[in-house]
C-alpha cells in the first residue's frame, strides 16, 4: 500500500508545531495506511522538500532504491507500535542514511499464545518498505525520537479509518 499512490486513500499527514518539538496529525484508511502516512510525515519533517519530492517519484526498480523487510513487535498496543515504528525509521535515517517512502505493511493482532512477552491486545508490524539513500545535505532537521507525549491513535472509525497525533522530539 502506498499512501501517495492509492486512489482509494482517504489518508494524509499534517505537520504542526508543538512547543520546541514538531507534531504529526495522521489519517489513514486503515492501520497500515496510517503507519505509512506517519512515515511520510517523518520524512517531511526531516528532509528537504524538493529532494523528497524527487525521491518519492523514483521507480521501484531504480538501483538506488532498497527494499527492506520490517518486523517490529510485539507491542502492547497500536500507540506503542507507532512510536516503535517511527523510532525505527529515525534509526534508519541516522545510521544508514535511508528514508522510507512507501511500502506494504501488515499489522497483526497477536496475543499471549503467539509470542513470548505479548499479552491480549498486543500487535506486531511486518512488511516490506521501499527506502531511498539520503545524500549529504538532504536532511534539514535531526529528529531525535518519536514520543509518547500527547500520543493518541483512534479508530476504527465508521469508515474503517484511523487517526493519530504524535509528537517528534527535534
Amino acid at each position: 500500500m502506498s499512501p501517495g499512490r492509492s486512489a482509494a486513500s482517504t489518508g494524509g499527514v499534517m505537520v504542526f508545531d508543538h512547543t520546541a518539538d514538531v507534531g504529526l496529525a495522521v489519517k489513514g484508511a486503515g492501520r497500515e495506511e496510517l503507519f505509512l502516512w506517519a512515515a511520510r510525515g517523518l520524512a517531511r519533517v526531516a528532509l528537504d522538500p524538493a529532494w523528497l519530492r524527487r525521491a518519492e517519484r523514483r521507480p521501484g526498480d531504480e538501483p538506488a532504491v532498497r527494499l527492506l523487510e520490517v518486523l517490529l513487535g510485539p507491542a502492547p498496543d497500536l500507540e506503542a507500535l507507532l512510536v516503535h515504528w517511527l523510532n525505527h525509521l529515525i534509526y534508519l535515517l541516522e545510521t544508514e542514511r535511508l528514508a522510507v517512502v512507501d511500502g506494504e505493511l501488515t499489522i497483526e493482532d497477536i496475543g499471549e499464545e503467539h509470542a513470548e512477552g505479548s499479552s491480549p491486545g498486543s500487535v506486531r508490524l511486518r512488511g516490506t518498505v521501499r527506502a531511498v539513500p539520503v545524500p549529504p545535505g538532504a536532511q534539514r532537521i535531526a529528529v531525535k525520537a518519536a514520543t509518547f507525549h500527547g500520543l493518541a491513535v483512534k479508530g476504527p472509525r465508521a469508515d474503517g479509518g484511523y487517526t493519530a497525533r504524535i509528537v517528534l522530539d527535534v
